[in-house]
């Protein structure tokens, strides 16, 4: 099921909702189907971008295991004391 964007004509709200072949969608504000469809926005994807998300993941990653070794170690010396 492909996901639109619409915009009622009736009472100006935009909303996106998943659209079946076979369905009429409707305003969900107002109940009107005097839609007009809006352009879908796309997203751009590229491999420099996807290996950027990896990296940053990966940072993150490590910084919370960083964290979460250091608040462990911080506990055993607590309990030792």
């Amino acid at each position: 099921m492909p996901l639109f964007d619409f915009r009622c004509r009736s009472c100006g709200s935009e909303f996106e909702v998943l659209v079946r072949a076979s369905d009429l969608p409707v305003c969900p504000s107002c109940k009107s189907a005097k839609l007009e469809q809006l352009p879908s926005m796309f997203t751009v994807s590229s491999l420099e971008i996807t290996k950027a998300r990896v990296r940053t993941a990966k940072k993150e990653r490590r910084r919370s295991r960083a964290y979460r070794d250091k608040v462990m170690a911080d506990r055993e010396v607590k309990h030792h004391d």
